[in-house]
Order: C-alpha cells, then structure tokens, then sequence
C-alpha cells in the first residue's frame, strides 16, 4: 500500500476537473475562541448540506503562513515553464 497523501489526491482531482470546493478565508462569516480551541464558521457555494450528511464530501480547512505561501507562488510564476 503507498502512501498518498490528501494534496496529491487533490492534484489528480483538478487535473481531471473533478468536484473540488474551496472556501476562501474571505468567506469566514465568523470566528470565536473556546476553551477547546477555535470555532469557525465559513460561507461555502452552493448548496452542500445533504452531500455531507450523505458523507458524498470529504474536506477539511487547510491553513498555510500567508508570506511563505506568496513568496513560493512568486517563485513559481518566474519559472520557466
């Protein structure tokens, strides 16, 4: 068995225009802090309600440092390709 981590799965996905969903930290509609960690409430198109509770969606929120993230896309656009 090989390991395949989410990102190349994700990879392959949007190669292959499949049904992939992201939902911007612009579209946070709220956020709170308790004393078990961090609620966040955040906007997704669509209507999606009954594909996660149908368990048809898998997903998570990725978090990654917003000036590493720029700077590796920076390096990226000068690149040749």
């Amino acid at each position: 068995m090989s390991d395949i981590n989410s990102f190349e799965v994700l990879k392959v996905m949007g190669e292959r225009n499949l049904d992939i969903r992201l939902a911007p930290l612009s579209n946070i509609l709220r956020m709170q802090k308790t004393k078990h960690g961090t609620q966040v409430t955040i906007g997704v198109g669509g209507d999606v309600l009954q594909p996660i509770y149908a368990g048809r969606f898998v997903g998570g929120l990725i978090l990654a440092d917003k000036d590493q993230f720029e700077e590796t896309k920076r390096e990226l656009e000068k690149a040749p390709r």
